[in-house]
């Protein structure tokens, strides 16, 4: 225990520094591969992750450029600038609109294969004509605005070491528009770009690309998650064969519980696998309503250099056409569980390789205080989705009654029963009895019922309860099992997959939510916290006194032992709660005397 303590004065003396300046450079200097030995001692040891575009982290880089120490934005500033190649020539395409870079000697040399009567590689003239391609979509036929400068400079330059398809950088910002350029791999002909090798990756990197330049015309201060998204759908819509952004959907849909603006990550979904959602809009409201969300981002002005939040964006081009973000959310939630999707119908079978995932699936009733897992969900979330299947047995009753004993306002329900011929009926939530009838559930017609709930609104911790019997199941400890919920720290490090706060994650999951006292701790935590983080979230200071608040507690974690800190918590927790019991205890006879 006495190492322990000066495992954590030391923490505590050394917070103040690690927590803003030099958390800060690590992570950058990790990220980009540039410290494979770091000194610090918070070091976590993740791997160099893969991106698939290398704008999320170079959009945040420039935005916290000015926080860094000297010695490491002179380590730095190569990736915010432009490639130097050796040997460059350039190539003007047909059309006009683009310039292209390359390199005619070294590693970052395309295929210098030349087909006369031309004197321009063969490849380069292919990435030219793709552009051309894109710009004639994106521009001419869905009608965004070109970026501001053109013709617009492409480079060509080897990134497979960095585990890039290509990203977009910005130069010189006017207001709120910003001129930038796009770095593409040279050839993609790396085993990292498999199975798209060559042309597809090309096509699907213009494609998304390009439209990060048409973004940043509009307006720069984007939340980076809705560009990925909104890049991502496009790469399909352009180039409908190459189907890659399947591969992020795949990881959407087996985390439904996460937001919609969950930060961008191959892991969760967050950003990429979003784009989903733009879909849903342009089968229900055609494809113009995503060029008028940028549109309406475009009129919208930054504060304090902030990122513009782009859900009250997307609500306010909602009203427009008479509907909510809340009220498309359930429905968009009804359509990944129906597949009733409109448009790219012969990928559907694509898109649901690993099917939805359901929360619970309950064969046996009644559905109540013992059932486990319980029927009872916490969506520590905003427009976060939570899915549960029921299906008929012999023990199920004729007619399934969902009573809801807890449901807040902003928890949207919703019942759909599926019939053996494939149709769906939907039934919904009455308030005077806080119920939904799904009347002759144990049919023969009857398939199974999924149950739908949709926080549906930019608050956190939201709880719903239900059961089959009328019971009340108990209060479910909330977020769990890897999924989301470190609300303080991640306002704190300003990501959810940030180094530390994944720490901080797998803290819970391994030693906290493995025993009672930490799951009452966490379950305080998830109700009480959402609140706190999103105030912290808003102001710098209070980020960074947090950051120091957190630092001891995660140098105990990662260097004087997880078990540790989870058995002295618990040690506390307990003692609290063996002190509430016994004064609970004391004053009984008391009250009853009197």
């Amino acid at each position: 225990m006495k190492t322990f303590a000066r495992t954590l004065i030391i923490a505590v003396l050394l917070s103040a520094s690690l927590a803003y300046g030099g958390e800060l450079d690590t992570y950058y200097l990790e990220q980009f591969g540039e410290l494979a030995s770091p000194p610090s001692l918070l070091k976590t040891g993740a791997a160099y992750p893969v991106r698939r575009c290398g704008l999320p982290l170079r959009h945040d880089l420039t935005r916290d450029w000015t926080k860094l120490e000297s010695g490491t934005q002179k380590t730095l500033a190569k990736y915010l600038a432009r490639p130097v190649l050796t040997g460059e020539a350039t190539y003007t395409s047909t059309g006009g609109h683009f310039v292209i870079h390359y390199a005619t000697s070294g590693s970052d040399a395309p295929p210098l294969t030349t087909t006369p009567p031309s004197t321009t590689p063969d490849w380069v003239r292919t990435v030219a004509d793709t552009f051309e391609n894109v710009y004639a979509r994106e521009v001419m036929t869905f009608g965004y605005a070109a970026p501001p400068t053109i013709p617009y400079d492409i480079y060509l330059q080897q990134l497979a070491s960095l585990n890039e398809f290509g990203h977009t950088q910005t130069e010189t910002l006017t207001g709120q528009v910003a001129t930038s350029y796009i770095v593409i791999d040279n050839d993609f002909a790396d085993p990292v770009y498999a199975p798209y090798n060559g042309t597809p990756a090309l096509q699907i990197t213009a494609a998304h690309e390009f439209h990060h330049a048409i973004q940043y015309g509009y307006n720069y201060f984007f939340e980076v998650w809705y560009a990925e998204a909104t890049s991502t759908w496009m790469e399909d819509e352009i180039y409908d064969s190459v189907n890659q952004l399947y591969d992020y959907s795949l990881v959407y849909l087996q985390n439904p519980s996460l937001s919609l603006d969950t930060p961008v990550s191959l892991t969760t979904g967050g950003g990429y696998g979003r784009w989903i959602f733009n879909r849903f809009l342009a089968e229900t409201h055609g494809t113009d309503i995503i060029r008028s969300i940028w549109t309406k981002l475009g009129q919208t002005t930054a504060l304090n250099g902030n990122d513009i939040p782009m859900l009250p964006v997307i609500d306010s081009v909602l009203a427009v056409s008479s509907s909510t973000l809340a009220a498309e959310s359930l429905q968009f939630g009804k359509r990944l569980y129906e597949q009733n999707w409109t448009t790219h119908t012969n990928e559907i079978s694509i898109l649901y390789r690993h099917p939805l995932a359901f929360a619970a699936t309950y064969t046996t009733y009644p559905v109540n205080a013992t059932t486990t897992p319980p029927p009872s969900v916490s969506l520590p979330n905003h427009y976060a989705l939570a899915f549960y299947k029921f299906i008929p047995s012999a023990s199920a009753p004729a007619d399934l009654h969902l009573t809801f004993s807890q449901k807040p306002v902003t928890l949207a329900v919703l019942a759909i029963k599926k019939l053996v011929n494939g149709s769906f009926q939907e039934f919904y939530f009455d308030a005077a009895t806080s119920s939904i009838t799904v009347t002759d559930f144990n049919g023969p017609a009857t398939a199974e019922v999924a149950l739908i709930i949709d926080n549906t609104s930019d608050l956190n911790g939201q709880v719903a309860q239900f059961s089959t019997d009328g019971t009340t199941p108990p209060v479910s400890s909330g977020g769990g099992g890897g999924g989301g919920g470190c609300f303080i720290a991640t306002a704190a490090y300003g990501s959810y997959l940030h180094p530390k706060v994944m720490v901080l994650r797998k803290f819970r999951d391994n030693y906290l939510l493995t025993n009672t006292p930490g799951r009452i701790l966490v379950s305080l935590y998830y109700r009480y916290s959402p609140p706190a983080a999103e105030f912290i979230r808003h102001h710098e200071t209070l980020r960074f006194l947090t950051r120091v608040a957190l630092a001891p507690l995660i140098f105990a974690v990662e260097h004087a032992g997880a078990v540790l800190c989870a058995a002295l918590l618990n040690l506390i927790l307990g003692g609290g709660l063996l002190a509430w019991r016994r004064r609970t205890n004391a004053a009984t006879p008391t009250t009853a005397r009197a």
